[in-house]
């Protein structure tokens, strides 16, 4: 699993984007094309507090054969998020496979009103 992070902080009151280059271990490209991809961010607790996925369209495979994929969470998803640190976990599944490739840390502040 790749840790990345952490993350620049993140107002509750704006939509995060990230566009993320899956790499398999040697560095090349992960070809996503069959995956599904789930993203959720939880909170110190392990409790899942945000879920995005390729099923409803928060994550975007933009050059699948190449990894690159998107991941977007409106504002109003985020404003139920309290200021405070979350886990940000990427899981792909692909058939009976499931794998959990990247985590990494996702600081939340409470933006302006």
């Amino acid at each position: 699993m790749t840790q990345f992070g952490p993350l620049p902080p993140q107002s509750n009151r704006a939509d995060f984007i990230m566009t993320v280059d899956a790499a398999n271990d040697d560095g090349t490209p992960l070809d996503i094309t069959d995956s599904q991809i789930f993203v959720t961010l939880s909170d110190h607790l392990g409790c899942a507090r945000v879920q995005a996925s390729t099923s409803d369209g928060r994550v975007v495979k933009e050059v699948p054969e190449n990894g690159e994929f998107s991941i977007t969470i409106r504002a109003d998803a985020l404003a139920c998020l309290q200021p405070g640190n979350y886990r940000l976990a990427i899981v792909f599944k692909d058939g009976a496979d499931t794998s959990q490739p990247y985590e990494g840390d996702l600081p939340i502040f409470e933006g302006p009103r």
